[in-house]
């Protein structure tokens, strides 16, 4: 697992809890802020292969085995009236698809929380089995974005450098509070218990 953003501070608590028992977890300590520290740059637009903060880059991928191909998820939080949200997502990166939770007693399918998956191939040309993926975490309840992650367009991203590499990439969004804290840590739940079904 992977924490960007020291400002977000759920997400490094449910982070924390999920590898009590063992795991990994590689955090960017950058002083509670969002921003690298002296500078507007965002921890999460720092891994296009000629950006400025390469040396960071290349630690971060080392220590979450980039090379060795394993699945990467990170968590995020957002603000719970913020701009980016579930209902929002589609204005703000047009080229995604949507996918809501179905049925969530848990209320998993809050506009606050999501699951985002990236690939390099539009949804409609996906294999079965990845479509089949979406659906089955929508019936979880969950939320799902599909980012089809297109040639020529790069914004440093850690999923973007992770689709094109062809790494399974899951990012987990929530709102920064309990509530969200609770959601985030079932969304990791059923991703951790998706992985271990597809590894057998």
């Amino acid at each position: 697992m992977v924490i960007l953003h020291d400002n977000e501070n759920a997400a490094f608590s449910v982070a924390l809890d999920a590898i009590k028992n063992g795991g990994r977890l590689v955090v960017v300590e950058n002083g509670d802020r969002r921003f690298l520290h002296g500078s507007r740059k965002d921890p999460n637009r720092i891994f296009a292969k000629n950006n400025s903060h390469k040396i960071l880059a290349d630690e971060i991928l080392r220590l979450l085995n980039f090379q060795k191909k394993e699945p990467i998820i990170a968590l995020h939080n957002n603000k719970k009236n913020g701009n980016f949200n579930f209902e929002n997502v589609k204005n703000l990166y047009p080229h995604v698809k949507k996918f809501p939770g179905k049925n969530s007693a848990e209320n998993l399918n809050d506009k606050n929380s999501l699951l985002w998956i990236s690939g390099t191939q539009k949804y409609e040309k996906l294999p079965a089995d990845e479509k089949q993926k979406i659906l089955d975490f929508q019936n979880l309840g969950m939320n799902v974005v599909y980012e089809n992650v297109r040639a020529g367009k790069n914004d440093g991203s850690l999923s973007r450098r992770a689709a094109r590499e062809n790494i399974i990439y899951y990012n987990i969004e929530s709102a920064d509070d309990a509530a969200g804290a609770a959601r985030q840590k079932k969304y990791l739940e059923n991703i951790l218990n998706y992985q271990k079904t597809v590894a057998t």
